[in-house]
C-alpha cells in the first residue's frame, strides 16, 4: 500500500507541468495555485475498511510570455507620398502582465521610415517610442497596444509590393519575439510634367528655337504624344528630341527628354506685340493625363528710319552749313558745293545690326568726298555707278542715331 501511495503522489506532482502548453486557447493565469488531493481507500483481508488516507500537492503557475504582432495587411498609398501610417497591433497572449519592446522596423527599397506613433503621440525614434511604452502601464494578459509606423513612399513605386516588418519582444522574457508585415502596394499611376510654365521671353521676328522638358512622373513606362499650339504670327518649323518619332516619345518612369521646338515669327508683328508657343504631352495609357509648358513671347525689333537733307556749303570751314538748309524749290547754281546729310535712327526696342546706307547720286552732281559723325562708319564711293555706300560697324542701339555727309558739286 505504501508503494501504491508513493506512486500516486509522484504522478500528481508531475501532472501540472504537462499542462503548461503555450498553444492552448487560454492559459492559466500567472500566480494561480493549483492544489491536487489524492486519496487511498483500503481494507484488510477480513473485509474491514480502514480510514481514507489523503495527500495534497500544490504548485504555483509561473509566467509564460507570448507576444503576437499583427500588421495592417496591404496598404495602397500613392507614389510619391509622405506622412503615411502603418498600424501594428502588439497583443499580450501570455498568462500575465507584460511590457513590449519594439526591437526593429525594416522597410524595403522605395519606403523611408520617418517616425512612429503611440497613443496618438508622435515619436521620432524607436528609443523614444520604447521609452513611452515602458512608461505606460503594463499590458494585461489578453490586452494589446497599437504602434504606428510613419513612412514615405518614394517616386516611381507604383505597382511595386514593398514590406515594412515590425519586430517586438517581451520585456519580461527577451527570448520571446514576434513580427509581422505591412505590405505597401502603391497603385500604378500615369503622370507627365512639361516645363517651363509661362516662361516670359523677348524675341525678334525670324526663326528661333526654344526647349521644353517632358518628364514621365508616373509610376510606369508610358508613351507621350507631343503637340504644339502656336500663337498669332508664329509658324512651327519642327519638333525634335532624342527618341521622338512621329510626334511621340516613350519614357520610363522618372525619365525626361528635352524637346526642341523650332519656330518662325512673322515680320508683320509689331514691336511690343505678344504671342507664344505651347507644348502639350499626353499619356498614351490614359488620354486624360496631360500637361503643358509654354513660352510667353513679347516681340522686340529694330525700326530704322532714315532722313536726308541738303545744306549749303560753309566755305570758311569747308563743311556743311547746317544753319542754311536747302529747302524744296530753292535753286542752286552750277559749280556750287552742297552737302547731303544721311541720318539713320533706330526707333524700335531692339538694336539694329548690319546697317548699310546706300545713296545713288543724281547725274547732275559730281562726288567730292564724305565725312562721318564719328568712328564706326565705313564709307565707299563707286564712280562707275555713282553710288555712295556707308556701312555701320557694330550695332545701332534702340533710340540711337548716326549720320554721315556726302560733299558734291553741281554740274
Amino acid at each position: 500500500m505504501k508503494m501504491l501511495r508513493r506512486a500516486l503522489l509522484a504522478a500528481l506532482a508531475l501532472a501540472p507541468f504537462a499542462l503548461a502548453n503555450p498553444a492552448a486557447a487560454q492559459m492559466t493565469p500567472e500566480g494561480t495555485k493549483i492544489s491536487n488531493v489524492a486519496t487511498v481507500d483500503y481494507e484488510d483481508e477480513n473485509g474491514t475498511e480502514y480510514p481514507t488516507v489523503a495527500d495534497t500537492v500544490e504548485v504555483t503557475v509561473g509566467y509564460l510570455a507570448v507576444v503576437d504582432v499583427t500588421g495592417p495587411g496591404t496598404l495602397t498609398p500613392n507614389s510619391p507620398t509622405t506622412g503615411n501610417t502603418a498600424s501594428f497591433t502588439l497583443e499580450n497572449k501570455g498568462n500575465g502582465k507584460d511590457f513590449f519592446n519594439v526591437t526593429g522596423v525594416v522597410a524595403g527599397t522605395g519606403i523611408s521610415i520617418t517616425g512612429y506613433s503611440y497613443e496618438g503621440n508622435p515619436y521620432a525614434t524607436l528609443a523614444l517610442l520604447n521609452a513611452a511604452i515602458l512608461a505606460d502601464d503594463s499590458t494585461a494578459a489578453g490586452g494589446s497596444i497599437t504602434v504606428g509606423v510613419v513612412y514615405s513612399v518614394e517616386e516611381n513605386q507604383g505597382g511595386e509590393s514593398i514590406d515594412i516588418t515590425l519586430t517586438a519582444r517581451s520585456h519580461r522574457d527577451a527570448a520571446e519575439t514576434d513580427n509581422d508585415v505591412a505590405t505597401i502596394q502603391p497603385p500604378d499611376q500615369d503622370g507627365v510634367e512639361v516645363t517651363p510654365d509661362n516662361q516670359a521671353i523677348t524675341r525678334f521676328p525670324g526663326t528661333h528655337t526654344e526647349t521644353f522638358t517632358v518628364t514621365n512622373d508616373g509610376s510606369d513606362s508610358d508613351t507621350f504624344t507631343l503637340g504644339t499650339s502656336p500663337g498669332p504670327g508664329i509658324t512651327i518649323v519642327s519638333v525634335t528630341g532624342t527618341g521622338i518619332s512621329g510626334g511621340s516619345v516613350p519614357l520610363d518612369a522618372g525619365e525626361s527628354v528635352t524637346v526642341s521646338v523650332e519656330y518662325k515669327i512673322d515680320f508683320t508683328i509689331a514691336a511690343g506685340g505678344t504671342t507664344g508657343i505651347v507644348l502639350t504631352a499626353t499619356s498614351a495609357d490614359d488620354g486624360n493625363v496631360d500637361d503643358t509648358g509654354d513660352y510667353d513671347i513679347t516681340i522686340t525689333r529694330p525700326s530704322v528710319a532714315m532722313s536726308k537733307g541738303a545744306y549749303k556749303h560753309d566755305a570758311v570751314n569747308d563743311a556743311a552749313d547746317e544753319t542754311d538748309p536747302i529747302t524744296t524749290g530753292e535753286e542752286v547754281l552750277p559749280g556750287e558745293v552742297i552737302w547731303y546729310k544721311l541720318a539713320v535712327t533706330n526707333n524700335g526696342d531692339q538694336e539694329a545690326d548690319g546697317v548699310v546706307v546706300t545713296d545713288v547720286l543724281p547725274s547732275q552732281v559730281t562726288y567730292v568726298s564724305t565725312s562721318a559723325d564719328a568712328v564706326g562708319w565705313s564709307i565707299s564711293y563707286n564712280a562707275g555707278t555713282g553710288t555712295v555706300t556707308g556701312t555701320l560697324t557694330g550695332s545701332l542701339a534702340d533710340g540711337a542715331s548716326r549720320y554721315f555727309w556726302i560733299k558734291v558739286t553741281v554740274k
